[in-house]
């Protein structure tokens, strides 16, 4: 069985976008971003623009706020050059937006950079789930088959995750955190080979965070992401 990685080609620039489209919806999180990115980033960046994802989007101010500590964490960490698109896309959302005079910053104002960047007091919120998707054929093996395939592809997910921040668990995105941490909830189905396709190729089409397994060129298992918002599946 062979496991292969789908991936964005940044990230992190994808998740910027996602939280500037958020931030054109709730004024209250758009003048706190606002403020981050004039304290954080250097207003020299060049222009650029991602199309972000719908489903790549916050589902609430809290979310927004945790996702918003994580990225400039991570921003903070890399060097420059794997994080200037996203960078470059914060600045020139914060370039054209007009904020308050004074802002007083909210939970993310008081985030420190390093290992404890993200622990925040939590509301109650939806829960984390690892989405795992399963070609139907392979219901035809025993029954603890299923459960090992479950197991592969979302361990592959994660391990990929913490292989972009260097085995440091403590940087994975809030939602992938949360996961892996405290819930570790994961939700299976089986759905038809050609299904599956169609998954993957709008989970691309997205630039969605996701992992895929094949076996001999068929796709057996994707793992979705815990941050890609339930909408994506439901459509």
């Amino acid at each position: 069985m062979n496991s292969i990685q789908t991936k964005t080609l940044n990230r992190l620039a994808h998740h910027a976008a996602a939280l500037v489209a958020y931030a054109k919806t709730d004024t209250d999180f758009a003048d706190l971003l606002y403020a981050h990115v004039q304290r954080i980033l250097d207003e020299k960046q060049p222009t650029a623009f991602v199309t972000p994802s719908k489903y790549l989007c916050p589902q609430n101010l809290e979310e927004a706020e945790n996702r918003t500590v994580w990225l400039l964490q991570e921003i903070t960490v890399h060097k420059s050059k794997k994080t200037s698109e996203a960078q470059a896309i914060l600045v020139t959302w914060a370039k054209n937006y007009e904020s308050p005079q004074d802002i007083v910053l909210g939970i993310v104002g008081v985030a420190i950079i390093g290992p404890t960047l993200g622990m925040i007091k939590k509301k109650k919120k939806r829960k984390s789930h690892m989405r795992v998707f399963i070609n139907q054929s392979e219901t035809k093996n025993r029954k603890n088959h299923m459960l090992d395939i479950a197991l592969e592809v979302s361990t592959g997910l994660l391990g990929n995750e913490l292989a972009a921040v260097n085995g440091q668990a403590y940087r994975l995105d809030p939602e992938l955190a949360d996961w892996l941490f405290t819930e570790h909830d994961t939700i299976t189905k089986t759905i038809s080979n050609t299904k599956l396709q169609e998954l993957v190729l709008d989970l691309q089409t997205e630039s969605l965070p996701h992992y895929v397994l094949k076996t001999n060129d068929v796709i057996t298992a994707v793992a979705v992401a815990p941050a890609v918002n339930e909408n994506f599946l439901h459509n």
